[in-house]
């Protein structure tokens, strides 16, 4: 039966199209031709549309109308289109095709295919007949996009003058590719600042590749200025760069953090504290119970000697009292006896 209907479908096609054109050079069956964009861009950044498009024109070569239908396949992509056109004979008209992709999804290229069918001419349908169609190849490509990120491991730090500390930034890569190095340091305006102060700051690293979705760890050895006698803050401003982003952006995507340092005054190993006129001691830096302790001892032996020194007074004066009444007792005795 379909057989039959087929060839009294080529037999009406083939009437219509001698009536009306005569002998032309025209496709006699059922055709139709296809051409799309071999590109299409999707930006999936956070906040974007998530969304690309390409155009394709459907052409109608033979000497009737047709009615064509549009099928996409786009793997995880969506996509959205004409489902059907009229096309009359020799007529060609453009279309569009919506992609959309998910926020955040990985960089890559997507193969998606436009296929043109011919459902009917002349309004006959003409499925039973050889398929009728025309496809078209497009790449979807998933744009890269940059995302650095950075995070202290404590936001405020105490060194001691002249002391060293090693110091953990962590540093990662939120962006949905992994071709991206991450450029890192402290601004240079700070830097030159707390050089000037007398701080020293480096790291083995100047630049790291961190793979999307990832962090990696790097140490930096931070070295107080020398010599401070008062507590002193400062400001350490660390900064990530991406590289992709100064490459392909347009733009370069920065990260800063400040991290906060307290310098404090350099521990002595050793001082004089003045007790009195002429007494002085010896004293380190172990705490404030000991000293407080020496302290008392020297205060407790001044007493002491002040003490002694004040019964030695006493018993002198006493001793010269008792000898002034005993000679004077003599005297009157011996007075008394003549």
């Amino acid at each position: 039966m379909g057989r039959i209907t087929a060839l009294l479908v080529s037999a009406i096609l083939l009437l219509s199209s001698s009536i009306v054109y005569g002998a032309s050079a025209q496709t006699v069956l059922p055709d139709v031709e296809l051409e799309c964009q071999q590109e299409a861009f999707i930006e999936v950044y956070p906040g974007s549309t998530q969304t690309g498009f390409y155009f394709c024109t459907v052409r109608n070569p033979t000497a009737y109308s047709e009615e064509v239908e549009i099928q996409i396949s786009s793997d995880v992509l969506q996509s959205s289109g004409p489902q059907t056109m009229s096309l009359g004979p020799n007529a060609e008209t453009d279309i569009v095709i919506n992609l959309r992709g998910e926020q955040g999804m990985d960089a890559q290229s997507i193969s998606v295919e436009t296929q043109a069918v011919v459902v009917s001419a002349n309004g006959i349908d003409v499925t039973a007949l050889p398929e009728a169609s025309d496809t078209a190849d497009t790449t979807a490509r998933i744009l890269q996009y940059s995302a650095p990120t950075i995070q202290l491991t404590e936001a405020e730090i105490t060194i001691a003058s002249g002391q060293g500390y090693d110091y953990n930034v962590i540093y990662g890569n939120n962006g949905n590719g992994d071709d991206d190095k991450m450029l890192i340091g402290i601004t240079s305006g700070n830097f030159d600042d707390l050089e000037t102060a007398g701080f020293s700051i480096s790291t083995i690293l100047k630049d790291i590749e961190i793979k999307s979705g990832e962090t990696a760890t790097v140490k930096w050895e931070i070295r107080a200025p020398e010599g401070l006698t008062t507590e002193e803050s400062y400001e350490i401003e660390f900064y990530v760069t991406s590289d992709f982003s100064c490459r392909s952006e347009g733009l370069c995507n920065t990260q800063n953090m400040i991290l906060t340092v307290r310098v404090t005054p350099e521990p002595d190993a050793g001082g004089i504290v003045s007790m009195a006129d002429n007494s002085t001691m010896t004293y380190s830096a172990v705490g404030g119970g000991v000293l407080a302790a020496a302290v008392a001892i020297v205060i407790f032996m001044k007493r002491k000697k002040s003490a002694t020194f004040e019964q030695d007074v006493y018993e002198d004066e006493y001793e010269e009292e008792v000898v002034d009444d005993l000679d004077e007792d003599w005297e009157d005795d011996f007075f008394k006896g003549l």
